[in-house]
């Protein structure tokens, strides 16, 4: 169906019909929840202050600028998909849209509704006004440069200068929140149930390596939730109490012991002192799907939820698991009992990302304490 509209979106612009294709992509952002919309922060943000003599004075009323709907992949991703769309023989704007639609799409069962406001750190910390001016939203005090700034506010210190104050961004960047507010208009939004999140868009020099695509905004945004200093456990307890139950099922195969004094895995793996750190992780990795490396799958399982594609039938339910040279094996029953535990493990995970599942619609969800205030997404 997304498709089709953006289609007809393009079909119309080719026409002329600018102002029906501006109103069919109205449509399509709003389609696209709980992301509500995505509204670029400009390298040359207007500022609603001046700083005079240690004081903000007004600087008169904001006008309204031109700004992207998009969010850009870090610079690697960014050639690799400029590549990608050279060879593509889908038109451009065609091309651009399902782009948009990825990131919008990642967080698409999130119950928590966000207003994505992305920016380029590296333009952003060559600008000292606006970093005051971040500083000031999350009441810092001056922060003379982007890293001092970051380590404060970051979503995922912990800290609780996390929660900015939505009435400071809106007289700090005044041309910001008139896009903004027309978009709660526009879509009856109240202003207090609504996320405000800046995402860093950019590598950080500190994180060269990090990948940025529409997968790792949901996947670096489950870390800011339960990885934070004073993050929420519950969604590693969903998977950790799923985990423990399968692997009780898993029974040593060993010829020379009888079935009453064979160990489960998981007893085994509790007596095991070989086993490294990431013991949960390597386990959860044999049932699901892993982007990332295996001690990083929590984040992984969290993007899979939010973006809607992680269902029970593309769980693996392996037949053995290998432990110190010993093998632990399932039965035909064990099998259907993990695939329930699968199914129930998955609508737990659902109805943790957003209570309201059931009912087809959203509600708060693991970010429910951050609505009506301004959030600072940068890993």
């Amino acid at each position: 169906m997304l498709k089709t509209l953006v289609k007809i979106s393009n079909k119309l612009d080719s026409l002329g019909l600018t102002r029906e294709a501006d109103l069919l992509d109205q449509i399509l952002r709003k389609l696209a929840v709980p992301i509500e919309d995505i509204v670029e922060m400009r390298k040359d943000e207007p500022l609603g202050y001046e700083l005079s003599r240690g004081k903000y004075l007004s600087s008169g009323p904001a006008s309204r600028l031109e700004r992207k709907r998009n969010v850009l992949r870090d610079i690697r991703g960014r050639e690799t998909l400029k590549s990608q769309m050279e060879q593509s023989e889908l038109p451009l704007a065609e091309q651009e849209a399902a782009e948009l639609g990825e990131w919008y799409g990642s967080l698409k069962e999130l119950g928590d509704s966000i207003i994505l406001i992305p920016f380029d750190r590296s333009q952003i910390s060559k600008n000292k006004k606006t970093l005051l001016g971040l500083a000031a939203i999350f009441e810092v005090g001056a922060s003379l440069s982007y890293k001092k700034l970051y380590s404060k506010i970051n979503l995922f210190s912990g800290s609780e200068n996390r929660k900015g104050d939505l009435q400071i961004l809106k007289e700090i960047f005044p041309s910001l929140w008139m896009e903004i507010s027309d978009i709660l208009k526009s879509k009856k939004l109240d202003e207090k149930n609504v996320i405000y999140m800046f995402y860093n868009q950019e590598n950080s020099p500190e994180r060269g390596l990090f990948t940025r695509n529409p997968f790792y905004l949901a996947h670096d945004l489950g870390h800011s939730i339960f990885d934070s200093l004073d993050g929420k456990k519950r969604f590693i307890r969903i998977l950790d109490n799923f985990l423990m139950k399968v692997l009780d099922l898993y029974i040593s195969d060993d010829p020379y012991i009888s079935d009453e004094d064979n160990k489960t895995l998981l007893e085994a793996i509790e007596e095991s002192k070989v086993i490294d750190t990431f013991t949960s992780e390597i386990y959860l990795a044999k049932f699901f799907p892993a982007v990332s490396d295996v001690d990083d799958i929590y984040g992984d399982i969290f993007a899979y939820a939010t973006s809607g594609k992680l269902e029970s039938q593309k769980i693996n339910i392996p037949y053995s698991i290998n432990l110190e040279g010993t093998e632990y094996k399932i039965n035909s029953d064990s099998r259907d009992k993990i695939s329930n535990l699968i199914k129930e493990c998955i609508n737990n995970i659902k109805n943790y990302i957003n209570p309201n599942v059931d009912q087809g619609t959203f509600a708060p969800g693991p970010l429910a304490h951050l609505t009506g205030f301004v959030v600072f997404q940068d890993l």
